[in-house]
């Protein structure tokens, strides 16, 4: 319930109202669940997203390493509900400009994505969509138009050639 309401006022740009339910959120599922139970995890990587909104780096990346742990630790390192929290630490990353880090986070959540759902299910193709866009920030426009292509054809084999995600995807 606080999780919703927050993500409400947060995609209205109300952060200072979203914040509060965000961390009231993850206090019960602290208590209530556990501090290393995965909806705890869950919790603490919708606070990330808000800080990464807010400009909050440092912070985005404390909750997603520990939301990564507490995932790791309950389901192991090759499952796909990784997959998220791994692209929104690669995020924070790369709007920080390190590319470095970013590239193998994204890299490890398109593989897992990959390997659950198969090379052209939407998710995956956002995260395909990720590592194009950071090869093409990184000055690496020969991959990055070589990923672009792939990820354009799997779209249309995929999801047709009248959906909105072929669109961004050809911008």
């Amino acid at each position: 319930m606080f999780d919703n309401s927050a993500g409400l006022y947060q995609a209205q740009g109300r952060y200072s109202e979203a914040e509060p339910l965000y961390k009231r959120s993850l206090l019960i599922s602290e208590q209530q669940l556990g501090a290393d139970h995965p909806d705890t995890a869950t919790s603490l990587n919708n606070l990330a997203a808000l800080y990464k909104a807010q400009g909050q780096r440092s912070e985005a990346i404390t909750a997603l390493e520990q939301a990564l742990q507490i995932l790791e630790a309950n389901l192991g390192q090759n499952d796909a509900t990784l997959a998220i929290p791994l692209s929104n630490l690669a995020a924070v990353y790369e709007d920080q400009g390190d590319f470095q880090r970013a590239e193998p986070l994204y890299q490890r959540s398109l593989d897992l994505l990959q390997s659950q759902w198969g090379v052209s299910h939407p998710n995956t193709l956002v995260t395909a969509n990720n590592l194009a866009r950071l090869a093409y920030n990184q000055g690496n426009y020969r991959t990055s138009s070589e990923r672009y292509r792939s990820l354009v054809s799997r779209t249309r084999q995929s999801l047709g050639d009248r959906h909105p995600d072929l669109a961004v995807y050809l911008k």
